[in-house]
């Protein structure tokens, strides 16, 4: 979704899912207990951690130890990605059949050790040609995936409360050209995942939720044009449909490792919600940070170690959690955050002001 995370397919195509009944288990693992870290979240503090990590490489043991922590330290979210799902409904039988029966009983284990650790789970997919017209017919087919392990789930409760699509059309080669193009593509693909979605709902029979990650500087990203029979700036049309649809949020990317200042993350919120109405609050904002080793460096935490991180979350939480739209705060990603931990709880700045990565 953000940037730095793992190269995700640029080219699919679309196939049927037959149901299948899916029984979710959580694995036992044997973590030792520490004492909750300083760095932990307040209580009430709703915050998500994006799971980029392919299945097969969630040893049972060592996931269930990673995610112990991460509760430990208030996060309650985990958006787990699914965009390989894609590939693989396609394949030509009787491999098809094989690839998928595989990868449901892996999904299903992980998502059965996540919940019984107490997260709850939302599918994630997603990568720029999705947006384009020949290829974002292929979105429905993850919320088929998630109608699916809500209804063969034998636990109480939504096994899925939700869907993300992290698309990104700006790095289309297209956009360069014609950026607003990009944009009414990317519109209408929102249009069909919302359309998809229907009167879905998850076991409880709440609206299964549905977000979409977009840029702080998304407002801009093409003058006001026409569509949907409306001329309004490309967030505008976006709130506007979702707002008039139940259960929609916005994942929004206000990537610095700086609280405060002209280019900090709440003056980059701030911004961003200048161009919202603030007396809808229909659709909510989850404001997410970036941990992982990418550039420039102020658009990350990386090397600034965890305490810098959960003070700036804390920030967030408490300059914008009393709105009626504030969903949460969310990192990109797991691995990134597990990295943290061997990094520096302080920096050091050169005399230009650059961040230095030094140990302190």
């Amino acid at each position: 979704m953000f940037p730095g995370v793992r190269a995700k397919n640029n080219l699919l195509l679309v196939g049927a899912l037959a149901a299948a009944s899916l029984t979710l288990t959580a694995d036992q693992g044997d973590p030792s207990e520490a004492d909750v870290p300083d760095i932990a979240l307040p209580q009430g503090m709703h915050a998500s951690v994006y799971e980029w990590r392919d299945l097969a490489e969630l040893d049972a043991q060592q996931s269930v130890i990673r995610l112990r922590e991460m509760k430990r330290r208030g996060y309650d979210e985990i958006f787990i990605d699914v965009s390989r799902y894609m590939d693989l409904i396609e394949m030509p039988e009787p491999r098809r059949r094989t690839e998928l029966t595989h990868y449901r009983d892996q999904l299903s284990r992980y998502i059965g050790r996540v919940r019984a650790v107490g997260f709850s789970v939302q599918l994630l997919a997603g990568f720029p040609s999705l947006a384009h017209p020949d290829v974002s017919y292929l979105a429905p087919s993850i919320l088929s995936l998630a109608g699916e392990l809500n209804a063969g789930a034998t636990a109480p409760g939504p096994v899925v409360t939700g869907v993300q699509f992290d698309v990104e059309p700006y790095q289309l080669p297209e956009y360069g050209r014609s950026p607003e193009t990009v944009v009414r593509w990317y519109l209408e693909f929102v249009r069909t995942v919302i359309e998809a979605r229907g009167d879905r709902a998850t076991g409880d029979h709440a609206t299964l939720e549905v977000g979409f990650a977009v840029p702080v500087w998304f407002a801009s990203s093409s003058p006001p044009l026409s569509w949907d029979g409306d001329d309004r700036h490309p967030l505008g049309h976006l709130m506007a449909y979702l707002g008039s649809h139940e259960s929609t949020y916005l994942s929004v990317m206000a990537y610095r490792n700086e609280l405060s200042g002209d280019d900090g993350i709440l003056a980059k919120v701030d911004e961003f919600l200048g161009e919202v109405d603030p007396a809808s609050g229909r659709v909510k904002l989850t404001v997410a940070q970036e941990v992982g080793n990418v550039e420039p460096s102020k658009i990350t935490h990386y090397g600034l170690g965890n305490a810098r991180l959960s003070k700036n979350l804390v920030g967030i939480y408490e300059a914008f959690g009393g709105r009626r739209d504030f969903r949460g705060v969310a990192v990109n990603d797991f691995d990134g955050l597990e990295s943290l931990d061997d990094q520096p709880d302080c920096v050091k700045t050169s005399p230009g002001g650059d961040l230095s990565r030094q140990v302190c």
